[in-house]
């Protein structure tokens, strides 16, 4: 693998990361700072596993990344894309309308 392909592999893990948890990597130490992972706590909810995004494509620019994620109201499918400089998302295409460009 040629050093560019390598960090922009690194990127998207790091950017995967970010798009799961929900919050930086500061903040999830800060919160989780004295707290030890116990049996209850894997087993409980909300799950420790995130909810999976899929679709996840570089753009041609190689500065943003686009994905499938639920919808925050309905649970259905919209697409959304990070910019990888800023971190920055934004929806592109709600539910609603990606469900009628896929009937």
């Amino acid at each position: 693998m040629d050093s560019c392909r390598a960090g922009r592999f690194i990127l998207s893990i790091v950017l995967t990361a970010l798009l799961l948890g929900g919050s930086s990597t500061a903040q999830a130490q800060s919160a989780a700072a004295g707290k030890q992972l116990t049996v209850e706590r894997i087993f409980s909810q909300p799950s420790l596993s995130g909810s999976p995004l899929e679709g996840m494509e570089w753009k041609a620019d190689g500065k943003r990344l686009s994905y499938l994620r639920p919808s925050a109201t309905s649970g259905k499918t919209e697409l959304w894309e990070m910019d990888a400089a800023s971190g920055e998302q934004r929806r592109l295409i709600d539910a609603e309308k990606l469900a009628a460009l896929r009937s």
